[in-house]
């Protein structure tokens, strides 16, 4: 058999592989701003369902606050059209079965939840996804995130959620994203902040 026999096939499969390669990166580069879109708008519609009165939504940059949480992505303050705060939204991460699960919190000044929202996240369809549901979400509305939450027998000072069957991992994810953000919150004086702010000339985000 004679050598170019050989070479070819492979600088051919070589070529191949470089021009799939270069299909993949541009779907991903040209999906990219879809797909980011698509997840801000979600995010824009989850903050109006947790405080549907708001008119405005604040982000505060997280540099300023001087968290020593970790896993924190963002914050943002709740005001409505008389300019009275709402509450603060906190969005906080926990690792899942599949990966990252992003939690958003709305908290009002009382400390009370208003409501949770589990975001866009890579746990296994129709099994891990169901923290998503109303079912097991909204256990945590109407508590106090003062509480410690947790998925086994309470002890004091703590608030049982129960699990999504077969999504132990997932559920966890969530428990611990709350309670990420319980202890964020601590440690953000939501009352100074919203003094500062001057809502006529903040960057807002209206929806």
């Amino acid at each position: 058999m004679k050598k170019e026999s050989l070479v070819m096939p492979a600088v051919v499969l070589c070529l191949i592989g470089i021009v799939i390669t270069g299909m993949l990166a541009m779907t991903h580069h040209f999906t990219r701003d879809i797909i980011e879109g698509q997840a801000g708008e979600q995010q824009a519609s989850n903050r109006l369902q947790i405080f549907p009165d708001a008119v405005v939504f604040v982000e505060i940059e997280l540099d300023t606050l001087d968290l020593t949480v970790e896993n924190v992505r963002s914050v943002f303050i709740a005001a409505d059209e008389q300019d009275e705060l709402l509450g603060v939204l906190v969005v906080a991460h926990a690792a899942g079965y599949s990966g990252e699960v992003p939690v958003m919190v709305g908290i009002r000044p009382d400390g009370i939840i208003a409501a949770a929202r589990v975001l866009p996240n890579s746990e296994t369809p129709n099994l891990g996804t169901q923290i998503e549901e109303p079912e097991f979400i909204d256990q945590f509305q109407e508590l106090d995130l003062a509480s410690r939450f947790t998925l086994r027998a309470p002890e004091s000072g703590e608030h049982r959620i129960d699990t999504v069957t077969a999504a132990t991992e997932s559920s966890r994810a969530v428990v611990n994203a709350v309670n990420t953000v319980a202890e964020a919150y601590a440690e953000i004086d939501v009352e100074a902040i919203f003094s500062d702010i001057d809502l006529d000339a903040a960057d807002m985000e209206v929806e």
